[in-house]
């Protein structure tokens, strides 16, 4: 681990070890419940099993991966951090 990094939202230069910044760790997953199944005949459900390869055939592993989970971590001085915080997603 290096001494010095960026703010990932403001670019200011900080120091690890000096209270300057924090390290965000954001992880996402898909819903698992499945609350509404179509009620399908063994066709279409057959039909829908082979559309479903072919999309996904056509998508890297990392995209397909990311449908399902992702986790990312970012780093912000304390000013952006506080900033963050009252609004996280705005």
């Amino acid at each position: 681990m290096t001494d010095q990094t960026i703010c990932h939202r403001c670019g200011a230069l900080l120091h690890r070890g000096r209270a300057e910044l924090y390290i965000i760790q954001i992880r996402a997953r898909a819903d698992p419940a499945i609350t509404d199944l179509p009620d399908l005949s063994p066709e279409q459900i057959a039909g829908e099993i082979e559309r479903l390869i072919d999309e996904a055939a056509t998508q890297s592993e990392r995209e397909l991966r990311e449908q399902v989970h992702a986790e990312l971590e970012i780093i912000l001085c304390n000013a952006c951090y506080h900033t963050w915080l009252e609004n996280p997603t705005g």
